[in-house]
């Protein structure tokens, strides 16, 4: 019941905040509970990859092609 009663104190809280303000009770309850994990931008992690040669990435997509298509059932 006590939870109950929180949960509707939230509730009244919560419909008189602004948007920016909702988004950052939202970021805040994230970080309580764990919340989404968060990448990191494509563009940005592209920028700390090494430049790969198009002979480089036929290879490593038949690498993992050749690799990744097997079930070793005594694996686990």
């Amino acid at each position: 019941m006590h939870d109950k009663l929180i949960r509707n104190q939230l509730d009244r809280e919560v419909e008189r905040l602004s948007e920016a303000e909702l988004a950052k009770v939202i970021d805040f309850a994230r970080s309580l509970g764990g919340g989404t994990p968060q990448g990191e931008n494509g563009a940005a992690l592209l920028t700390r990859l090494p430049h790969f040669s198009a002979e480089d990435v036929k290879e490593i997509a038949e690498a993992i092609e050749a690799g990744c298509e097997r079930v070793d059932p005594d694996g686990w």
